[in-house]
């Protein structure tokens, strides 16, 4: 890159200010300066060029960016109790005298449950009236929790969410327990294998898991119906416990994709919105962030959780398989 053109670029972004609009600068010269700033493992201004880059995005949809706080959790690793305290230091950057509606473009497979559970009850905490949520493409697992306390889920084509299925060192929960139902199924059917069975779960499975697992199940159950309770939509509490059955007991398969018109069927046309204008901002951030992730692959694993005011939304973990 010729150097008058890169030190223009430095002077346009050192002159960003977190309240005011970015400057113009050419789309296509800053991938090229933060492709260079990744190839020189600059990661605090690579940080600093992702949160100008998605600011400068969000900018665009002007109606959207004065209406809401907008949070983005885009993540292709595990949730995790770190994702909270990202979530939670965004909240607090924003103006305690503007309080607003809290927009969340959510991105993620899923994790841990109590982690999801915190920033749905963060959301709530912050906003002014209403929680929205909006799902670009994958909201699974521990995700779709997150979802359960939204006023508003808005999805696309595209967008889906997944059962309220817990994951223990990468095993289903409920899978477990299931398993444990059909081998006694099987055992009524062929008594003599009664031994081998018994056998066999002693050498895999530690009594106590279990009863532990069988709790993890229902905590997710537990936690989906407070989450559904504190939503602005009263509903009587049958109408919870269906919702938190149905997310929890009704899918075989931890990967079940659960489409928009599901989603309708679940939770109701007062709560899922269908192609709405925070949907399509929603895309478009996915769409750039996940070019971004590209550009840092393989060298480093990327995620955006916070907001574009703060840097420090932005991770990069030095992907050891490089």
């Amino acid at each position: 890159m010729p150097e008058a053109k890169k030190k223009n670029i430095i002077s346009q972004e050192k002159s960003l200010d977190n309240t005011s609009q970015p400057p113009a600068v050419d789309f296509g010269t800053l991938i090229m300066s933060l492709v260079e700033s990744i190839a020189e493992e600059k990661e605090e201004i690579i940080k600093n060029k992702i949160s100008y880059l998605v600011k400068s995005e969000l900018l665009k949809f002007d109606r959207v960016f004065n209406d809401y706080h907008v949070l983005i959790q885009y993540d292709e690793n595990s949730m995790a109790r770190v994702d909270a305290d990202n979530i939670y230091k965004a909240l607090k950057s924003f103006p305690s005298e503007e309080k607003k509606d809290i927009l969340l473009i959510l991105y993620s497979f899923g994790g841990d449950i109590a982690s999801a559970y915190l920033i749905s009850k963060l959301c709530r905490e912050f906003a002014k009236r209403k929680v929205i949520v909006a799902i670009p493409r994958l909201a699974k697992s521990a995700a779709t929790l997150i979802c359960c306390g939204a006023d508003e889920i808005h999805m696309g084509s595209l967008s889906e969410l997944g059962p309220l299925d817990p994951q223990i060192n990468r095993l289903p929960a409920l899978g477990l327990k299931n398993t444990i139902r059909q081998i006694a199924e099987t055992v009524t059917v062929y008594p003599k294998s009664s031994q081998l069975f018994a056998d066999y779960i002693a050498k895999t499975i530690p009594p106590i898991d279990l009863g532990y697992f069988d709790r993890i199940v229902e905590s997710a159950s537990q936690y989906a119906q407070r989450l559904l309770q504190k939503r602005n939509k009263k509903q009587d509490n049958s109408d919870i416990q269906r919702i938190a059955n149905r997310l929890v007991y009704d899918y075989s398969d931890h990967g079940f994709v659960i489409d928009k018109n599901e989603a309708l069927e679940i939770f109701g046309e007062d709560i899922v919105k269908i192609d709405t204008p925070e949907y399509y901002v929603a895309d478009a951030i996915y769409s750039l962030l996940s070019f971004i992730s590209q550009l840092c692959s393989p060298k480093y694993k990327f995620y955006f959780i916070g907001n574009c005011e703060l840097s420090d939304s932005v991770g990069l973990m030095v992907n050891k398989q490089k």
